[in-house]
């Protein structure tokens, strides 16, 4: 059951934190993760990446 759930989807992103959280904290995790994202794969290497093929090398950067 997801009681006490926020459920935010921003961009192609989506997070799912506990209601106490608020939404400011999920949103400005989501829009680091994209800034990090588009910095290291920004200029066209994400969009030519082939499906699972950044998981190694951007996956410990969503676990952290």
């Amino acid at each position: 059951m997801l009681t006490n759930r926020i459920f935010s989807i921003h961009e192609a992103y989506c997070v799912v934190a506990v209601e106490s959280i608020g939404r400011q904290v999920p949103i400005a995790c989501l829009e680091r993760i994209k800034d990090d994202f588009s910095k290291k794969y920004g200029g066209g290497k994400a969009a030519t990446a082939t499906a699972n093929s950044l998981n190694k090398e951007f996956g410990p950067k969503l676990k952290q």
